[in-house]
Order: C-alpha cells, then structure tokens, then sequence
C-alpha cells in the first residue's frame, strides 16, 4: 500500500483528493494510503459479492463492494461490508461500523489488514472481520461479539456468527 506524499491530513482535506482511476484511497491516522488490487484479489472479490448477493437477495441485510466506510476521523474502503441499518449512509460514504467487514489481504495491505485496521473496526463496533488470504487459501474470522477467532482452510465451509445461517463453501471463492 503506497502513502500519499502530503502528510497527515484532514478528512475535509481527503474528500478533496482526485483519487486514479482503479487506484482506492483510504485516510488512516491522517496518512492516505492507496493500493490497486491485482487479478487474484478481484477474481475472489467477485466470487464472494455473488456467493453472498444469492444468500442475501430476501434478506434485511446487503452486502457492499469497495464502498468508503467513515469510523472516526478515518476512512476505510473494505473489499466487502455487510450492513444491515441503512440510516447511516450518505450520498458518499456509510458513517458508522457495518456488521462485516471483509478484506481480501495482498503483500502490500497485510500489515494494515491486519494490525491497524484490526483494532480500529473492533473499537468502532464491527461485528465481524473477515481476512482472506489468497497464497494460504484461508479465511480467519474475527468475530468481535463472541471474542472469537476460526480460520477456515479451502475444503472447508466458512459460517457466520452475526448473519444467521450464512455458510459460504470456500472452494467456491478461491476457485
């Protein structure tokens, strides 16, 4: 994930950025950090959005792909959110904590994946954090109710504590 120039900005300051076609930017602390996905990265994007549109569809909650989520004085893109109180979204952004977030990790991201953006969804109230890697094959899910951690390999299928009965076969997204 490659940093901005400028140092620690304000959000108002963020919102004014012209971000690069295909390039997603993210305020983290003040510093904006911007990444590309690769094939990979979208080939597993893709697959789950469909797996979870299907299980989704006639539900109350609805799942979201690379929308920018504002906790605090950050902004945050998740690969994927599941949010299920439609209240807080703007005409840009959602303004609060979804239930899920999901982040698909690459060599560039995994740092911030895992030890900065970790803690800033448990303390802003996300349900669930969901972290794919795609070299492993794996999922963990951080389930911040339960103040549980399970990691799921391929052959297995992934089960969700917050939305009930969701069950994701995992051969299905790292096809």
């Amino acid at each position: 994930m490659q940093e901005f120039a400028k140092g620690p900005m304000t959000i108002k300051e963020f919102e004014n950025i012209k971000s690069q076609e295909g390039v997603i930017c993210e305020l983290i602390d003040g510093i904006v950090m911007m990444s590309r996905p690769n094939i990979e990265h979208q080939k597993i994007l893709t697959n789950l959005s469909g797996e979870l549109y299907q299980y989704l569809k006639d539900k109350k909650c609805k799942s979201f792909s690379e929308i920018e989520v504002r906790l605090n004085n950050d902004i945050l893109v998740p690969d994927i959110s599941i949010i299920c109180d439609f209240s807080k979204f703007t005409e840009q952004k959602y303004e609060g904590a979804p239930d899920i977030v999901v982040e698909i990790l690459s060599p560039s991201t995994m740092f911030n994946d895992f030890n900065i953006k970790s803690g800033k969804y448990m303390n802003a109230g996300v349900k669930e954090y969901w972290l794919i890697d795609p070299k492993s094959k794996t999922v963990i899910v951080n389930d911040y109710v339960n103040k549980t951690m399970i990691s799921y390999e391929k052959s297995e299928s992934l089960k969700s504590n917050i939305v009930s009965d969701l069950e994701i076969d995992l051969n299905d997204i790292f096809m």
